[in-house]
Formats: structure tokens, C-alpha cells, sequence
């Protein structure tokens, strides 16, 4: 099998059409693994730490954590099958009937162990805090099991717990190859959904071979999102103060539409099939044709002009939507 450290993600950009004076373009993220997009670069990055860290044979188990239906646990599952690695998903369903892409992959590929709440998938967690060990030593010796970071069980030697969101250290690596692997010079801007916040802080990362990146806060409101993320971004060795001068709010943006969190409806499939007929280019309804719509809008208003790209950013297996 061909080691996956070395599996190539150089992406295409891709002409979506004009919008208004401005063009925009599409960086094909989501051509990478069953659309799996930028998650599976963040899952590289864990995978070559681990593999730097402890050695192939030593991995053996993976356990996925978080909601079984998420993206993060499907890409997973996904990259870890295709690696020949186990792989448990420790998670939670807030309707343990209901069937998602995710959801029937993680049946056939992966153990399982889902709790019928977030609540008591986290009172679970803290009951088994005491069996895990971080795989880094951390300047903080007296880290927890809440934080984002890698952990090893200290009973099952080999499995390895990976922070739910993939968010952590490793992950944020792992981004790194986006923004070099081709140049960016020719954009005036570039426009990405913030999600948990891991990529758009590989950007600013690395602005000093970016034009200005702006980001769009979908899931959580902004003010929360802010808060959530400025808690956690110490696990990250993050060199830069953050702004938040270039971060949009989609409800601010579009008041007149509803973006609640993995919100999908009538309005939002129809529009996903108009944009893949004027671009051939699939953006699914719960987040991505949510973000072209919101670039729409700060075109029209001249807050964005120019050659803009959008970073694609994947996720299109979990949508149900025909084309």
C-alpha cells in the first residue's frame, strides 16, 4: 500500500464566473478523498506525528470522538479504513435512529460506542480521563481530557484518542502544504468558512505569502465562536494575536435567511443546484452554497472585488441532495 505521507492533495483552482466586476475562483479542496477536503489533510498531519512519534506498528487503534454524524468522523473513518488501521468512533447522537452518510460508514468500517447525548458522552469521557495519557509532553503537565489535544490509552496501548473536531496541534500541521503547494499572488483576497477555526488560523499563519483572508462564521455566532476558539487556540503554539477585523457573520450579512447550524432546506438544495448549472462545481446546502451566497452579497456591496478565491473547503458526501 502506498504510504499515506506521501499522498499527493495538490488541488486545482477552478473559474466559477464572473460576479458582478468581480471573478471568482474555486480552490478544488473538496476534490480531495470522497470530498473529504482539508480534513484529510488535518488527518495527515496526526497520522505522520503519530507515525514520527511512535512508529507505524504501534498505531493501532484510532478513536474517533464527537458527534456521529460530523464531518471530522466521517473523514476519519474514512482515512484510517483506507490506511488499514482500526478505528473506534466514541461519540454521541442526539437521534440515535437516524441514518447519515457518516453514520452508516462508521457501522460498517468502525467499533462504535455512541451515547444517546452530548451531555453523557461527556460524563463518559470524564469517567475514562484517568486511563489516557497526552502523546506530547505539554507544558502544562496537569492537562485534561477536555483539552484539544492527541491522547494514548494507558491500558490499550496503541490507541490513540484524537480530539473531537480534530482540532489540535497535529491537525493544524497538517494545513500547512494548502498554502504552499502553489501561489496565491495573482488574488486580491481570499474567502473561506471558519467551521471550528483550524484553517482560517493556517492562513493567517501564513499571511505573509497571502493576499488579506477573510472568513465567514456559519455554525456558531460570531461573538461565541470568538470565545470558543480564543480558549483553545493555546494548544496550538499559534505565533499571532488575533483579529477578527476580516470575519463576517452570515446573519448580519443575509438577515433575510435562515443559517442556523447544519441547517438544510428547500431554499438552500435549490440553490446548490443552481450554482453546480452555472459552475459545475457542487457546493452542498449546509455550509458551502451558504458561503457563495454570502460572497454574493459582499460582492454586490463592493466589500469584496477583484479576483476573489473561495477555498472549497469539501464535506459533499454527507449531502443527500440529487444534482
Amino acid at each position: 500500500m502506498e504510504d499515506p505521507r506521501i499522498l499527493p492533495f495538490q488541488t486545482p483552482i477552478q473559474y466559477f464566473g464572473k460576479m458582478g466586476n468581480s471573478d471568482l475562483y474555486i480552490k478544488r479542496e473538496d476534490r480531495i478523498f470522497f470530498s473529504q477536503g482539508t480534513k484529510i489533510r488535518k488527518l495527515q498531519g496526526i497520522y505522520n506525528s503519530l507515525v514520527e512519534k511512535v512508529g507505524r506498528e504501534n498505531i493501532r487503534k484510532i478513536v474517533l470522538q464527537g458527534n456521529l454524524h460530523s464531518n471530522a468522523v466521517l473523514a476519519g473513518c474514512l482515512f484510517f479504513q483506507w490506511a488499514k488501521i482500526p478505528t473506534k468512533v466514541f461519540g454521541y447522537s442526539r437521534d440515535i435512529n437516524l441514518k447519515s452518510p457518516a453514520s452508516i460508514l462508521v457501522r460498517r468500517f468502525s467499533e462504535s460506542e455512541i451515547l444517546e447525548t452530548r451531555v453523557n458522552w461527556l460524563k463518559k469521557r470524564e469517567s475514562i480521563s484517568g486511563t489516557l495519557k497526552p502523546v506530547m509532553l505539554l507544558s502544562n503537565p496537569e492537562i485534561s481530557f477536555d483539552e484539544y489535544v492527541l491522547f494514548e490509552s494507558t491500558k490499550e496501548k496503541g490507541t490513540f484518542y484524537l480530539p473531537e473536531y480534530l482540532f489540535c496541534s497535529e491537525s493544524f500541521s497538517g494545513l500547512d502544504l494548502l498554502w504552499k503547494e502553489t501561489s496565491y499572488s495573482e488574488f486580491d483576497s481570499i474567502f473561506l468558512d471558519l467551521g471550528t477555526g483550524l484553517t482560517w488560523l493556517s492562513a493567517l499563519k501564513h499571511s505573509s505569502i497571502l493576499p488579506p483572508v477573510y472568513g465567514l462564521s456559519l455554525g456558531l455566532k460570531l461573538p461565541k465562536l470568538r470565545s470558543w476558539l480564543e480558549e483553545r487556540i493555546q494548544n496550538l503554539s499559534f505565533p499571532f494575536k488575533l483579529s477578527w477585523k476580516n470575519i463576517f457573520d452570515a446573519r448580519e450579512i443575509d438577515p433575510k435567511n435562515s443559517y442556523k447550524f447544519g441547517e438544510r432546506d428547500r431554499f438552500w438544495e435549490e440553490l446548490s443546484k443552481n450554482y453546480f448549472k452555472r459552475s459545475g462545481i457542487y457546493f452542498e446546502p449546509v455550509y458551502s452554497a451558504k458561503s457563495i451566497r454570502i460572497l454574493e452579497e459582499l460582492i454586490q456591496k463592493e466589500i469584496l472585488k477583484g479576483k476573489i478565491l473561495y477555498i472549497h473547503q469539501g464535506g459533499n458526501l454527507q449531502s443527500f441532495t440529487g444534482i
